[in-house]
């Protein structure tokens, strides 16, 4: 048979991480002897990459009654995607699993919160076992030895360890019992010199599951974590909610805004490249559709200011950044007013907020990727105060408001990956950019903000795919969290905005240029 290598991963969980945990406390009753033994393994990408802690939580989803299969690309995809593929530790992704799990078949399989089981204690350990897998952190320099024993085949038994604190690998408790009884659940013989009356624990690791006695799983174990529930299913489509598709078509993406309970959607058509803007109170029906005569190649950018809904575009034939407003009527655009040309120019999208009574504008430079910021006093008439940032990018920025903070995003220069700042404003005058964080997630094209109370979220098309991606951050962008890659996919980037309390995304179908809309999962 091939030879199967044995890859680790794991990274010891922090100090303060361990300490802060809450204690499992176990419920009345564990019985005698227990095992969950899954109709089917995997080693869930293990044998390439360093992702021993996630193939951990797909083991654990497949202990699941009824059992959970994850396929091994979806594991690998999901490690990714999350910056865990060679290397985590496990409270690391025993958090992430909480918000942000394993896409499957139109649901996410996320884990409940978790609690620190007192392996060292008999009792404790074998009473979280009984309530779900047990993730363990251990040394697995003799673990590897006792699974090659068999070929890497199920029934291999690990004992007689010495003591080993180099924690590098993650596996899982998924029983427990007597040595001779647990053999006999593997369909294997106990070998001689083994006391089969002692007790023992299976233990998977590496698409397999052995037996190993206490005193070894003592010698070797670092940290222990039990999952309740195991495995919490969410049950909302492929994560976005409400989608319609509005039979509008663009080559471009579209643009969001919101102005009281109204959601405005607004994009460059086909073929025509004029503007158009639709409008709904519930995100679900849509009035009728506004076009303008103004045209643009490229996206346009919108945004609810004052109790005005304000639209900016380049100009079609030239790169003058244009802002009007959209007249409105109880359920539709009606038409363009107080159109202003600026002197600035950008062959892209501009970004359009409202901050502190002031209309901000930023776009990319002409001729250079350099980033710059502008706001007006009085409703889109003049602009001044500009600031040109050393950041550059190739795409579009966005912007976006959260809570004191003036928010932008953009993707990286000669790089993909998603950078957030906050922008420094005095009085009129923008200063800088402060509290930049450059993301792990990465993007070819441009980002998309907004914020829903003090959440702040991101949304970004794949690199290397074209499935959406959204996540969230409860600190002003310092750390994100979270994170959902929907089935839902587009070459463009999408838009988001918030409204009567939800989160709504838009976006550029693949394939036919539909417009489509969804609530995002908050």
């Amino acid at each position: 048979m091939p030879t199967i290598k044995h890859m680790r991963g794991a990274i010891p969980s922090p100090p303060a991480d361990i300490a802060a945990a809450r204690l499992f406390k176990p419920p009345v009753g564990a019985p005698p002897n227990f095992i969950v033994i899954p109709a089917e393994l995997n080693i869930w990408g293990n044998d390439q990459y360093g992702d021993c802690v996630t193939a951990e939580e797909a083991f654990a989803k497949a202990c699941n009654n009824p059992e959970i299969f994850i396929p091994e690309a979806t594991v690998i995809t999901w490690a990714t995607q999350n910056n865990v593929l060679n290397g985590a530790t496990l409270t690391g992704v025993l958090q992430l699993m909480q918000t942000g799990g394993f896409p499957l078949n139109g649901n996410i399989y996320n884990d409940g919160p978790y609690a620190r089981v007192v392996y060292t204690d008999a009792s404790n350990l074998t009473s979280a076992i009984a309530v779900g897998p047990v993730k363990i952190g251990i040394a697995a320099d003799q673990i590897d030895t006792a699974y090659s024993s068999t070929g890497g085949q199920s029934g291999w038994f690990a004992t007689g360890f010495h003591a080993d604190t180099a924690e590098d690998h993650c596996v899982s408790l998924c029983g427990y019992g007597t040595i001779s009884w647990l053999a006999s659940q593997l369909n294997v013989a106990v070998p001689a010199g083994i006391d089969g009356t002692k007790p023992g624990y299976a233990l998977y690791t590496w698409d397999s599951i052995g037996i190993i006695d206490v005193p070894s799983m003592l010698a070797i174990t670092q940290e222990a974590w039990l999952r309740t529930p195991t495995t919490v299913v969410k049950t909302s489509g492929d994560g976005f909610t409400g989608k319609v598709t509005l039979g509008e078509t663009s080559p471009l993406s579209p643009a969001l805004a919101s102005t009281g309970t109204f959601l405005h959607l607004a994009w460059s058509g086909v073929g025509n490249k004029q503007l158009n803007v639709l409008c709904s109170n519930n995100g679900t029906t849509f009035g009728t559709k506004f076009t303008s005569t103004e045209t643009s190649p490229q996206a346009p950018a919108l945004c609810g200011h004052n109790g005005i809904l304000i639209v900016g575009w380049k100009g079609n034939g030239n790169d003058n950044l244009n802002v009007a407003h959209i007249t409105l009527n109880a359920t539709s655009a009606t038409g363009l007013t107080n159109k202003v040309t600026l002197g600035d120019t950008s062959p892209l999208s501009p970004a359009l907020a409202s901050f502190n009574g002031r209309l901000y504008i930023a776009w990319k430079g002409d001729g250079n990727d350099q980033l710059n910021i502008m706001s007006s006093g009085d409703n889109g008439a003049t602009f001044g105060g500009k600031y040109t940032s050393t950041e550059t990018s190739p795409q579009a920025p966005s912007l976006s408001v959260n809570g004191s903070n003036l928010v932008i995003s953009w993707k990286g220069d000669g790089n993909d990956n998603l950078n957030v700042a906050h922008v420094l404003v005095n009085g009129a005058t923008v200063t800088g950019f402060g509290n930049k964080v450059t993301l792990p997630d990465t993007s070819p094209v441009g980002t998309a903000i907004t914020s829903s109370g003090n959440q702040l979220f991101l949304a970004w098309k794949g690199d290397g795919n074209n499935n959406l991606n959204v996540e969230s951050s409860a600190n002003g962008g310092a750390t994100f969290s979270g994170k959902f890659t929907s089935t839902e996919t587009s070459t463009l980037a999408p838009a988001l905005t918030t409204a009567n309390g939800k989160v709504y995304i838009a976006w550029t179908g693949v394939g036919n240029s539909e417009l489509n809309i969804a609530v995002v999962p908050s």
